[in-house]
């Protein structure tokens, strides 16, 4: 059997700690141990998502006594973890989804990364574990993509997806802080996230969110209880739930949702629930904000409630126009039906149609995948 391969870019006497103002680990003391190098071969396989593991894994540690340990990439290997741990307790975990892009002259890009390592952060902060740099993790995940860079699928192809997580790996019962924790980097290369066509069910059961919870942070106790419920509408030919609050739509099973109104003839507006602490600040959902204008000038964007009552009103009416999801795992999809209390309300796309939904999307990716140039398009280096 072959040994790995050991590759130090820098070489300690022990682990380092770090304690600053600003405590973090540093890339510039990254230690890499890879695997002997075999090109993946993933040819012809049906890319679905999170099934496929690439060779390597971040790994950075942290002690409450003593601060970050040295960065590392190592080889992707199960995790060794106390029976005690709060994370299995408590749900102390937390995580991130961002894509690395083969670009088509080549490049590989990574779209609006910043934007996600900021939101670890805070994600990482609301669960009172250590702060670090985002600047820092970054680097560490360029440095992590280039090694990586033949899982990433032809630009024809997919992806390759990147999850950060953050956990616990504290040994003592009880909830309350944890003193040891952890960040990995996993990746796996994917492709469209959504198989088929896209219907939506308003489930008002359970509230998933609200301005003063948890929901605008990507922290693990936001998703475990909406299982049950995604698996029993599946069961029904629904994708994904609906959540609301006070009658209003917030976003849809772990994507934010837009709606696309015809105030009046060719006027039209898009609308999606604000930033108010009840649904996902998304990378995407920002960048179709921001984007939209550029292809649409004319088209209003407006982040307010929008009630289901208001829906009915706008359906009868046949003003409702599409309705859309967004995500970094889907990016854009159409949705072709919404189920409210028994009641299904279709959205009569014809063929051929070019929905507004549909230009947003190939505008992302085209930036995505370097087609346009675009400041959102972080290429590595």
């Amino acid at each position: 059997m072959n040994k790995p391969r050991i590759r130090i870019i820098m070489i300690k006497a022990n682990a380092r700690y770090f304690s600053t103002s600003v405590s973090s680990f540093f890339n510039k003391d990254l230690i890499v141990t890879t695997k002997p190098s075999v090109k993946p071969n993933f040819d012809g396989a049906k890319l679905g998502f999170g099934t496929i593991a690439t060779d390597h894994m971040v790994n950075i540690d942290h002690d409450g006594n003593h601060g970050w340990k040295s960065p590392e990439i190592i080889p992707f290997a199960p995790i060794q973890m106390h029976p005690f741990s709060s994370t299995l307790h408590y749900g102390l975990c937390c995580f991130e989804g961002m894509k690395a892009f083969r670009g088509k002259d080549g490049s590989i890009r990574l779209f609006r990364p910043m934007e996600n390592m900021k939101r670890f952060l805070g994600s990482n902060l609301r669960l009172a574990f250590p702060e670090f740099d985002p600047t820092e993790l970054l680097k560490v995940i360029e440095e992590f993509v280039k090694i990586e860079r033949n899982w990433i699928p032809n630009h024809d192809a997919g992806s390759l997806y990147i999850r950060p997580v953050a956990f616990s790996m504290t040994d003592v019962l009880g909830v309350h802080r944890a003193p040891t924790t952890k960040i990995m980097v996993m990746a796996c290369p994917v492709g469209a996230y959504f198989d088929g066509k896209i219907n939506l069910s308003v489930y008002e059961n359970y509230w998933r969110g609200s301005p003063k919870s948890a929901a605008a942070y990507k922290i693990g106790a936001n998703y475990a209880p909406t299982v049950l419920i995604g698996d029993e509408l599946a069961k029904n030919g629904y994708s994904q739930a609906v959540w609301v609050y006070n009658d209003c739509f917030l976003e849809s099973g772990a994507t934010n949702l837009f709606f696309v109104i015809e105030n009046a003839p060719g006027k039209y507006e898009i609308i999606t629930h604000p930033l108010d602490g009840s649904i996902l600040p998304g990378v995407i959902r920002d960048s179709i904000i921001n984007l939209t204008p550029d292809l649409f000038p004319e088209i209003k964007i407006t982040q307010k409630p929008f009630s289901i009552s208001e829906f009915i009103e706008l359906h009868n009416q046949n003003k409702v126009k599409e309705i859309f999801v967004s995500g970094t795992a889907s990016v854009i999809g159409e949705v072709h039906s919404l189920e409210i209390r028994g009641k299904v309300y279709p959205m009569n796309y014809q063929p051929g149609e070019k929905l507004i939904c549909s230009t947003i999307k190939k505008y992302l990716l085209d930036i995505q995948f370097g087609v346009i140039p675009h400041s959102y398009s972080h290429v590595v280096q």
